[in-house]
């Protein structure tokens, strides 16, 4: 039997509104399946999420401006 390969594409949603976006990428950053993180960090993923989060949210804004304002 041959080995064959596959692409998996996931959809993970997306902030509703421009307002939205720091606390959905907070609430993204949180989750231990998306963003893995050694043992002795895990304590302190829901502050770091929340500080790339709101260091990101800016950059996300603008290209959302350039979609329309929101998700497509």
């Amino acid at each position: 039997m041959s080995e064959g390969k596959a692409i998996v594409l996931l959809q993970l949603g997306g902030p509703d509104s421009p307002e939205a976006i720091e606390p959905f990428l907070a609430n993204l950053f949180s989750d231990p399946y998306t963003i893995p993180l050694p043992w002795w960090l895990k304590p302190f993923q829901p502050n770091l999420a929340r500080m790339v989060a709101r260091r990101r949210a800016p950059k996300v804004a603008k290209l959302y401006r350039h979609m329309g304002g929101a998700s497509p």
